[in-house]
């Protein structure tokens, strides 16, 4: 319906369900958020219960993000731009 807006596929995703993020992006998100938050400070971002990824290391959740997306076919896009269609339209 809205195909030039970023949609997140976030570890609320795959705290719900397992496969969380990868159904979300095959659904339409579009954007993966990876918990990038050092280990030492991610107790202090505990916004729901059970979030998933907690324990992960930083390296962990990257090369994890790469093998979860390529088994759907997809893969991480490093260092591309981040805004969304929409932004970069009404921006130029």
């Amino acid at each position: 319906m809205m195909p030039e807006i970023n949609m997140v596929a976030a570890t609320a995703n795959q705290t719900v369900d397992p496969q969380g993020r990868e159904k979300a992006i095959l659904t339409g998100a579009n954007v993966i958020m990876p918990n990038l938050t050092p280990n030492e400070f991610r107790e202090n971002y505990l916004i729901y219960p059970d979030k998933a990824c907690v324990k992960d290391k930083p390296d962990e959740c990257h090369s994890c993000l790469d093998l979860r997306l390529a088994a759907i076919g997809h893969k991480v896009l490093y260092n591309a731009w981040g805004d969304s269609v929409a932004f970069t339209k009404k921006h130029l």
